[in-house]
């Protein structure tokens, strides 16, 4: 074969082929079930985009190491979701989603998981500790300053968290916002001589102060595992429905629709300026040596 009629063979192909991707798009534009399933597919991603902060919040919220936040986070959701998904697989075959009517049912189970994720996820949205004591500056008007008087000398890194917990009962988000310049060495994890704890003895200890949130945490932990739970036993079923009101032939262009629509829409433009903050973080002044 001469290299004209391959190029000649090549052409018709990739014309064959561009034709068959218009045809097969037009049709998947046309179907109703298709074309919500992806919208709700898409918006889905941007309820999921929380998990991003999940473990930062968890941690300072309730007040835990970054490992337990990491943990009840991260690894148990994610556990969690592992399990329920070859759950969903098995609640799928059992509505034999290859008929008519088992479309209609596997609709109605996303319908039913889908509403009930939402009323979970507004319930753990408003499991709140009490009121944490934190050192002034915190303003409805969403501006935090973590400059005082006491401190105004230390020049204290914006981007050091390494939380104290004064004799006061108030934490601070590092020794040196707390206003302390001495360590005491006797392997006791205080901080002495902290100009903004109000207490006698000024002094600070490594840590946050104790709170009686163990109650409020258990109900958020399975709240958690719960709304992770929910939300993956439906990809299954979802999926199913999709598949099976779409002609095999176009099966191909469906999937490459749906996760090019996903990409477009990612969450990644609403929280990504957040993680690019965390990851770089913000300029760090010269710390005065007055303070630790």
């Amino acid at each position: 074969m001469t290299e004209k009629s391959t190029d000649t063979a090549k052409k018709l192909y990739r014309d064959k082929n561009m034709k068959n991707f218009f045809v097969a798009l037009r049709r998947l534009a046309r179907n109703p079930i298709f074309v919500l399933t992806s919208l709700g597919v898409c918006f889905d991603c941007y309820i999921l985009a929380f998990y991003a902060y999940l473990p930062k919040y968890i941690e300072v919220h309730f007040q835990l190491t970054a490992w337990m936040a990491s943990l009840l986070g991260v690894m148990i959701p994610s556990i969690a979701g592992g399990i329920v998904s070859y759950v969903g697989g098995v609640i799928s075959g059992k509505l034999k989603p290859t008929l008519d009517s088992g479309v209609t049912r596997n609709m109605i189970f996303v319908l039913t998981a889908s509403l009930i994720n939402v009323f979970v996820l507004i319930a753990i949205m408003f499991l709140q500790c009490p009121s944490n004591s934190f050192p002034h500056g915190f303003s409805k008007s969403t501006s935090v300053g973590f400059q005082q008087t006491c401190n105004e000398n230390c020049s204290c890194p914006l981007n050091s968290f390494d939380p104290v917990c004064g004799s006061d009962n108030v934490w601070y988000i590092s020794p040196c916002h707390a206003g302390c310049t001495s360590y005491a060495n006797n392997g006791s994890s205080i901080y002495r001589d902290c100009s903004c704890v109000s207490n006698e003895p000024q002094t600070a200890k490594i840590g946050y102060c104790d709170s009686s949130c163990t109650l409020i945490l258990s109900l958020y932990s399975i709240g958690l595992v719960c709304f992770f739970a929910i939300n993956i036993i439906y990809n299954v079923p979802v999926t199913n429905v999709v598949l099976n009101t779409i002609l095999a032939m176009f099966n191909s262009a469906l999937h490459g629709i749906l996760r090019s629509a996903m990409n477009f829409v990612s969450d990644e433009e609403v929280v990504g300026g957040g993680k690019e903050l965390l990851r770089k973080g913000p300029k760090k002044p010269k710390a005065d040596l007055a303070c630790v």
